[in-house]
C-alpha cells in the first residue's frame, strides 16, 4: 500500500514575535497585537461606530437638490418603477445602483430621499466591512480604529448621501477584498483537497467572482482588482522565494504571469499591438478604461501643469479628510510588516498600484470622487500605523505589563482621533448650511451643487395650465415641477462635440417650443401667451448664445424672490402684461460665490461724453448697505453705489469722474463687498444700466 504524502504545512507568514521571559510581558505583547475584549465587547464597540455612521449620514438627506449626475440613476429608477422606462440604457456604469433604488420608488416614492437612502445604507454597511477587513489583516485594534475613522470621515459622509454610485462602490470593493483574502490567504494544509494543500479557501474561491460582478456593476473602475490581485500574487511570490527559499507556491505560479502581461501592456508598442487586436470587439469609449494611450500619456508628461495634476487630486483627499494622519499612514505602510507581510503587501497594493495608475496611467477623468473604493485602505494604514506605533511605546517605553496600561493606552487613539476630525464642515453639511456651490472643500468633491428645488417648487406654485417651461437643465425642471421630461425645452444653443472638439449649434429638438437658437426662443414666445425660462449658470457660459441670453434679459420678467441664493434664476413672460420696463440687463451679484462680480461690459466713450456731470442711470433692487455695492470701471476706478431707499426697484445715479475714462473702449464692472458682516438679502441686483448727465 502507498505510504501518504507528507506535504510541508507553511503558516501564515507573520512577523516573528519577541521571545519574552517574564509572564507579565507575554501577556502584555498579547494585548498590543488584540484587545482584552470579549466577542460581545467588540460587537457592542462595532454596533456603535455603525450607527454612529448611519447617524452622520441620514439626516437632511434631501436638504439639497438632486445634481445633473444623480439624475442618471433618479430618472431610470422612476420610469422604471412607473413601468414606463427600461432598466438598461447606453451608460449602465453602476446599474447595481439604480436596481437598489427601484425598491424605495416603488414603496415610497421617486423623492430625493429615498434615492439616496441606498448610499447612506451602503456607506453605513463600510463600517463593518472595514472593521472585518482590518481584522482578517492585522488585528482586532485596527479594524476598531479603521471603522471609527471610516464613520466619521467627511469624504466618505459626504459621498454616502449622494444618489450616486460611490459608496455602493465602495462597499462591494471592500467586501471582495475581503473575500479574495479569505480565498487566498491562509495557511497550506495536509489534505486531499488540492486546492487547501495550496493554501486556498474553496468556499470563498467559489463566491469570489460574485463578489467581483457585483463590484464591477457597482463602478467599471473595479477592473483594478485585477492589477491588486496581480501584483499581490507577484511580490508575495517574490517574498517567499527570497526569504522562505520556496519558489514553486501558488503566488510564483499566478504572479509572474500577471507580471508578463504587465510587461506587454505597459510598454508602447506591444500595447499598441493589443490595442488594436481587440478594438474591433471593444467600443472606443470604453477601450482607454483599461488600455494605456501612450500618445496621449507623452502629451500630458511634458506638461508641467498636467503632470502631477491626477496625483495632487487623490493625494489632496489623503491629506485633507482628517488633520494630520497622514504621517501615520505612511508609517503603517512600513510597520505592517512586523505584523502579517502578506496583508502590508495586500495594503500596498490595494492603495497605491490604483492610485499610480490613476494619477499616471489610466488618469483621465480624474476626479477625488474616484479614490473612494480604495480610501477606506488609507485608513486601515492609519489604523495599523497607531496600533503599531502604541505596541512599540507600551514594550519599549511605557514598559507596560498589566492589562490595565495597556487597555488605557489603547483607549488613547480614539480620544487624540477626535482632534483631527472636521466637526464644523460634518455639521454644516448635515444641517445644510447652504444648498449651491461646494457643500464639502473642493479637495474632497468638485461637485458645485445647484439649487434646483426651491425656484422649481416656487414656480410650481405659480404656473398655470397651457404655461410653456424652458430650462437649461430640462431633466431637473421635469423633477421637481412633476412634469414629463419631454415637455420642458431645451434653452441651449451650443454643445461641445467630443468628436469635433469644438462647440457646434445643438441640435436637438424635442417636441413643440424650443430655444435652440435666438430665433428660435422669439418663435416660442409668439406662439406661446405665457412661459417660464429656469435657468442656471449654464445661461453664462458657451452653450448659450450671448444675443439669446440679452433678449431674454430685456423681455421677461426676472423673479430673485423664487431662488434667494441665486443659483437658478427665473425668468417669465406673459403677453397680457407686456415685456418689463427699462430692463436692458439682470446682473444678480453676490448671491452665489461664483458671480461676486460681474462680467466686464464694454462701453464706447466719444468726445461728448468727456464733460463734466456724466453719471451712471441704474435701476437696482436689494443694496441695503452703502458699502454693499461697487462700479469698477477700466478695472482700477471704484465707486460705491448709493443703498436703496425702500425695498423694491429704485433708480440710482452714480456720479462718475471723466479723468478716469478714455476716449474709445472702457470697461464697466459690478461687484459686491465679501466682507460685508450681515446682508438680510444677499448681494443685489442691477435691472437697466445707462450713462447719461
Amino acid at each position: 500500500m502507498a505510504k501518504p504524502v507528507n506535504r510541508p504545512v507553511a503558516k501564515k507568514a507573520t512577523a516573528p514575535k519577541p521571545d519574552f521571559t517574564s509572564k507579565k510581558s507575554k501577556m502584555s505583547e498579547t494585548l498590543l497585537l488584540e484587545p482584552g475584549l470579549s466577542k460581545r465587547a467588540l460587537m457592542i464597540l462595532l454596533i456603535t461606530f455603525t450607527c454612529l455612521a448611519f447617524l452622520l449620514r441620514i439626516p437632511h438627506l434631501d436638504g439639497v437638490s438632486l445634481w445633473v449626475d444623480e439624475f442618471v440613476h433618479v430618472i431610470r429608477a422612476k420610469n422604471f418603477a412607473a413601468g414606463n422606462g427600461p432598466l438598461f440604457d447606453a451608460d449602465n456604469n453602476g446599474i447595481l445602483y439604480t436596481m437598489l433604488m427601484i425598491p424605495f420608488y416603488k414603496l415610497f416614492g421617486s423623492t430625493a430621499f429615498w434615492g439616496r437612502l441606498p448610499a447612506v445604507l451602503c456607506g453605513t454597511a463600510c463600517i463593518p466591512l472595514v472593521f472585518y477587513l482590518g481584522r482578517r489583516m492585522f488585528n482586532n485594534w485596527t479594524g476598531l480604529i479603521a471603522a471609527f475613522l471610516t464613520a466619521c470621515s467627511l469624504y466618505c459622509i459626504n459621498w454616502s448621501r449622494l444618489a450616486r454610485n460611490y459608496s455602493i462602490f465602495e462597499c462591494f470593493f471592500l467586501l471582495l477584498l475581503l473575500c479574495f483574502l479569505l480565498a487566498f490567504d491562509n495557511p497550506r494544509q495536509e489534505a486531499s483537497n488540492k486546492l487547501k494543500s495550496w493554501g486556498i479557501n474553496p468556499r470563498y474561491l467559489l463566491i469570489l467572482p460574485f463578489a467581483l460582478i457585483l463590484a464591477l456593476i457597482s463602478h467599471q473602475l473595479s477592473f483594478f482588482f485585477v492589477f491588486i490581485a496581480g501584483f499581490y500574487f507577484a511580490f508575495n511570490g517574490i517574498a517567499e522565494g527570497i526569504i522562505e527559499k520556496r519558489w514553486n507556491t501558488l503566488f510564483i505560479w499566478l504572479g509572474l504571469p500577471f507580471l508578463l502581461v504587465i510587461f506587454f501592456l505597459f510598454t508602447p508598442s506591444s500595447a499598441a499591438l493589443i490595442k488594436t487586436a481587440i478594438a474591433p470587439f471593444v467600443e472606443a469609449r470604453n477601450l482607454n478604461w483599461f488600455m494605456p494611450d501612450w500618445t496621449r500619456l507623452g502629451t500630458l508628461w511634458k506638461n508641467p501643469e498636467k503632470k502631477f495634476e491626477a496625483w495632487t487630486i487623490y493625494k489632496d483627499v489623503m491629506t485633507y479628510d482628517f488633520k494630520g494622519l497622514t504621517i501615520i499612514a505612511i508609517i503603517g505602510f512600513i510597520l505592517a510588516f512586523r505584523v502579517n507581510r502578506r496583508s502590508a503587501i495586500l495594503l500596498i497594493a490595494g492603495l497605491a498600484i490604483p492610485v499610480l495608475l490613476m494619477s499616471f496611467v489610466f488618469r483621465e477623468p480624474s476626479l477625488p470622487r474616484y479614490l473612494i473604493y480604495i480610501y477606506p485602505l488609507f485608513l486601515i494604514a492609519v489604523a495599523i500605523g497607531i496600533q503599531q506605533i502604541l505596541a512599540i511605546l507600551a514594550r519599549y517605553v511605557f514598559k507596560t505589563q498589566t492589562r490595565g496600561g495597556v487597555m488605557a493606552l489603547y483607549i488613547l487613539p480614539f480620544i487624540l482621533l477626535l482632534t483631527t476630525f472636521r466637526y464644523t464642515e460634518i455639521k454644516d453639511l448635515l444641517m445644510v448650511k447652504q444648498k449651491s456651490g461646494f457643500i464639502v472643500d473642493k479637495k474632497l468633491s468638485q461637485w458645485s451643487f445647484t439649487n434646483w428645488k426651491d425656484p422649481v417648487e416656487w414656480v410650481k406654485n405659480t404656473i398655470k395650465a397651457g404655461d410653456v417651461v424652458i430650462s437649461t437643465v430640462p431633466i431637473a425642471t421635469s423633477y421637481y415641477v412633476g412634469l414629463s421630461p419631454d415637455s420642458v425645452a431645451w434653452f441651449r444653443q451650443r454643445q461641445y462635440d467630443g468628436t469635433k472638439k469644438e462647440y457646434v449649434p445643438f441640435t436637438f429638438k424635442g417636441d413643440g417650443h424650443n430655444a435652440n437658437t435666438l430665433e428660435d426662443l422669439k418663435l416660442t414666445m409668439e406662439k406661446n401667451a405665457r412661459g417660464w425660462l429656469i435657468a442656471d449658470y449654464y445661461l453664462y457660459n458657451v452653450m448659450t448664445d450671448p444675443r439669446a441670453r440679452d433678449f431674454v434679459f430685456s423681455n421677461m420678467h426676472f423673479h430673485p424672490e423664487a431662488c434667494k441664493d441665486g443659483s437658478v434664476q427665473v425668468f417669465s413672460w406673459d403677453k397680457a402684461e407686456g415685456p418689463p420696463q427699462n430692463q436692458n440687463t439682470i446682473l444678480e451679484i453676490g448671491k452665489v460665490e461664483a458671480r461676486s462680480a460681474s462680467d466686464e461690459l464694454t462701453f464706447n466713450v466719444n468726445q461728448d461724453f468727456l464733460r463734466p456731470g456724466l453719471k451712471i442711470a441704474l435701476r437696482a433692487a436689494d443694496i441695503n448697505y452703502n458699502n454693499e455695492a461697487y462700479v469698477i470701471i477700466n478695472k482700477t476706478y471704484t465707486i460705491p453705489i448709493t443703498a436703496n431707499v425702500g425695498n423694491g426697484i429704485e433708480d440710482i445715479q452714480v456720479p462718475l469722474d471723466i479723468s478716469k475714462l478714455k476716449m474709445g473702449a472702457n470697461t464697466i464692472q459690478f461687484a459686491y463687498n465679501p466682507d460685508l458682516k450681515y446682508d438680510p438679502a444677499k448681494g443685489f441686483v442691477i435691472y437697466n444700466v445707462q450713462f447719461g448727465f
